[in-house]
């Protein structure tokens, strides 16, 4: 799992000096020089806190290498994902339905139009 990784990536990304991210969650400096160094591993509280602190989803930040991802996303995409993440799951499951559905249409019509020009 890559929550060390993820840690450094993302307390970099934001510009924060160790000292600056341990003061923000109540933590020691070294404390999570030991994190992000795996001296110690991330436990299952602290690792929500961190998450949360950069509004990323817990199960992103333990199973996903972030930095492979380049996740730089706006804070108005980061609210969307909030929005859509507190919808009730069968609305959740439509609107990605609705997106598919588009994103395959718009491949489609893509292909159509290289083929035309061809």
């Amino acid at each position: 799992m890559p929550k060390a990784k993820n840690l450094k990536y993302c307390r970099t990304k934001a510009n924060l000096t160790q000292q600056a991210f341990a003061d923000a969650i109540g933590a020691s400096k070294s404390t999570v020089t030991a994190w992000e160094t795996k001296k110690r591993a991330i436990p299952v509280p602290s690792a929500k806190k961190i998450a949360e602190f950069f509004g990323i989803d817990y199960t992103d930040f333990c199973d996903v290498d972030m930095e492979s991802l380049d996740l730089s996303i706006t804070d108005k995409e980061k609210r969307e994902i909030k929005m859509f993440r507190r919808l009730p799951e069968n609305t959740q499951t439509a609107i990605l339905a609705a997106v598919y559905s588009a994103y395959d249409n718009m491949l489609k019509q893509e292909a159509e139009d290289g083929t035309a020009k061809t």
